[in-house]
């Protein structure tokens, strides 16, 4: 009895060990971007004068290294956007194709899907920088959509496979006895069925490109033009005296639209990464 105490409390406590370790950061963070300039660099925890100051300053405009802070928004949400739907298409195809046709190469190609993906990222950051640049899309919305979507669409289609494989096939044989066609049996029976997964995998899109930081960086080069990510670390980097509270405030906002995205779209995700973890 005494042992499951201990043992109880033990957990507990790294529990909460791991809760600090990851919820801190977050914590100062906040505290930061309330902070005035006279208490930013305060060791305690708290601050006896929170301020809306760094707020207010970037979302009126008034603060010049972030004068670009709408555009940079906007273009953040252009191009998450795209990496979505763009990468919605190309897995929900690709997937169908790799689960129901049966033609050669089909085993090779879902593969290929899976090995794309444990490629490290910046392994291909130059050649697709002079793939870009060859083609005339350099510090162009269109270059950073595609090699999100050339990230994104790998994973969305080795987990759409599995879970088009998990889905009975006497539904779609029966639709093609009474005349429906392979697109009717997709968009009326498949994707109905399909859809917590879809918006599962929407949300890792969105979020994984909402957050790119190095192809951003390598790609894109107009200030009007760069993502919100890059916008924050040229706030760091472009004047002598760092602004911490408005780089902090900063950070917070970016981080506002994938935690909307994620918490709107929760239950379709634990549902959808269930659904596509089924083995067939």
């Amino acid at each position: 009895m005494i042992m499951k105490k201990i043992s109880l409390i033990f957990t507990y406590l790294i529990i909460a060990l791991l809760l600090i370790f990851f919820l801190f950061p977050i914590y100062w963070m906040l505290l930061t971007s309330i902070r005035p300039k006279e208490d930013l660099f305060n060791p305690l925890p708290w601050t006896t004068c929170p301020i809306l100051d760094n707020y207010i300053h970037i979302l009126d405009g008034t603060f010049w290294p972030t004068r670009y802070f709408y555009n940079q928004l906007t273009n953040s949400l252009i191009v998450s956007t795209s990496v979505v739907v763009l990468t919605m298409f190309i897995s929900i195809c690709g997937a169908y194709s790799l689960a129901r046709f049966r033609y050669k190469g089909r085993r090779f190609f879902s593969q290929i899907a899976l090995f794309s993906y444990i490629i490290p990222q910046s392994f291909l950051a130059v050649p697709f920088f002079k793939l870009m640049s060859s083609y005339g899309l350099i510090d162009n919305y269109l270059s950073l959509i595609l090699a999100m979507t050339m990230w994104t669409s790998p994973y969305c289609i080795w987990v759409l496979r599995e879970h088009f494989f998990s889905i009975p096939i006497d539904m779609e044989e029966a639709a093609f006895i009474d005349g429906a066609s392979r697109l009717t049996i997709l968009t009326k029976i498949v994707l109905p069925i399909s859809a917590p997964v879809i918006v599962a995998l929407s949300t890792y899109a969105f979020i994984t490109s909402w957050n790119e930081y190095l192809y951003a960086l390598v790609l894109l080069q107009s200030s009007s033009k760069l993502t919100l990510s890059i916008g924050i670390t040229s706030l760091v980097t472009s004047i002598d005296v760092i602004p911490w509270g408005t780089a902090m405030a900063q950070a917070v906002l970016f981080g506002i639209p994938p935690l909307i995205f994620y918490y709107t779209f929760e239950r379709y995700m634990v549902r959808g990464l269930i659904a596509g973890a089924v083995k067939r």
